[in-house]
This record gives C-alpha cells, sequence and structure tokens, in this order.
C-alpha cells in the first residue's frame, strides 16, 4: 500500500468527551443534557473547519451559554477534552514507518487541539503529511476532503489506505475508491493489517 492515513482522534489520541462535557457544564453553569454528544455548539464545527478564530470561538461560546469565563479558562478547559494516548496505535505506527510507509494524517480537529497534540504526542512525527480541517476548511465525511487528500498525494484513492474509528468517515474514503479499517483497537488494526499482507 502506498499511503497509510491515520484519523488522529479515538485512534492515536483518546478523547474523553464524556468527561469534558461535565466538566464544560459546570465551567458554564448549564445542564449537560443540551450539549450535543460530540459537539458543544455550532461553534465549535466552525472552530473545527477554520472559519472562525480561536478569539472567536471562545467570544461565541460564552454569548451562546450566557457565561463568562477568561480566555486562558477557557483553552484550559477545550484542551481537557484530550487524553493520553491510544493504547499500541504509536508501537503499530513506528513499525510501518520503519519498514518504509508513506504514513499520513487526515483529522476533523480544531487549531487548539492540533497544536496541543503536535507538542504533546511524538507519534505525530511519523506522519509526512498532515491534512487536518482546520487547515484544509473542509471536514469528514465529506468527499471532498477525501480527493483533495488524493490529489495532494499525487497517489490514485486504491493506493491509499484510511484507518478511522468512525464507521461514517470509513464508508466515505471507500465511496472516492480508498481501501479502509474502521479502527477499534490496536490488536483489531494489527490483525486486520496483517489480514492485508501490510509488514510492519
Amino acid at each position: 500500500m502506498k499511503n497509510i492515513i491515520f484519523d488522529l482522534g479515538q485512534v492515536l489520541v483518546q478523547v474523553l468527551f464524556h468527561d469534558f462535557r461535565i466538566k464544560f457544564a459546570e465551567a458554564f453553569n448549564t445542564n449537560v443534557d443540551i450539549l450535543a454528544e460530540e459537539t458543544v455548539d455550532g461553534a465549535h464545527i466552525d472552530f473545527m473547519v477554520g472559519k472562525i478564530s480561536p478569539d472567536e470561538f471562545h467570544r461565541m461560546t460564552c454569548e451562546r451559554f450566557h457565561h463568562f469565563i477568561s480566555l486562558h479558562d477557557f483553552k484550559k478547559l477545550w484542551l481537557g477534552m484530550l487524553g493520553g494516548k491510544v493504547e499500541g496505535t504509536d508501537e503499530i505506527v513506528a513499525g510501518l514507518r520503519r519498514k518504509g510507509h508513506h504514513l499520513h494524517l487526515l483529522s476533523n480537529v480544531d487549531q487548539w487541539h492540533f497544536e496541543f497534540c503536535q507538542n504533546n504526542f511524538p507519534v505525530l512525527k511519523h506522519f509526512e503529511k498532515k491534512f487536518v480541517s482546520y487547515q484544509m476548511k473542509l471536514k469528514k465525511p465529506d468527499q471532498e476532503i477525501y480527493e483533495q487528500v488524493v490529489s495532494e498525494l499525487k497517489a490514485s484513492a486504491d493506493e491509499c489506505l484510511f484507518i478511522d474509528d468512525k464507521q461514517e468517515n470509513v464508508v466515505a474514503a471507500q465511496t472516492v475508491g480508498m481501501d479502509a479499517i474502521q479502527f477499534s483497537d490496536a490488536f483489531q488494526l494489527k490483525t486486520v493489517l496483517n489480514r492485508k499482507g501490510i509488514i510492519f
């Protein structure tokens, strides 16, 4: 396989959204039940696709929930959504890299989370290209983001293997012609890669 493309959240880095929702509700004096399961508010989507700046995201969130916290405290709260590494995946990535595979990243991620991951998760050094939603102004599972990745890699879709924890993102990748694996844990990923004859 010419290019192996990894998702970031829940594949390489844990996202602790359940715990985050509780802390967010406490900080903004609101009911946790009104928070969407995977996004706090529409402003988060705009932040994730680079339509608004970090300052605008902070202001819009405070306005949305009618409660002010400082930018510093808000960023600290937001970064608290991220946990540690997903156990075992970094070893797979390092092994693939040692064997000469071309590794890339494709993630729906905002500026704060991506910068934090760049600075705190050494596994990211193994990726040649990092395709992130806030820079591309696109997000998974929109077909255009996969097509742009294939174009920038100067590859055909069938030369790309995509690994993501969400079914809708895997299906979207397959729709454009990529091979794809829905990730559940490192043991499962090792098993599927071995079955595909990908050595690491």
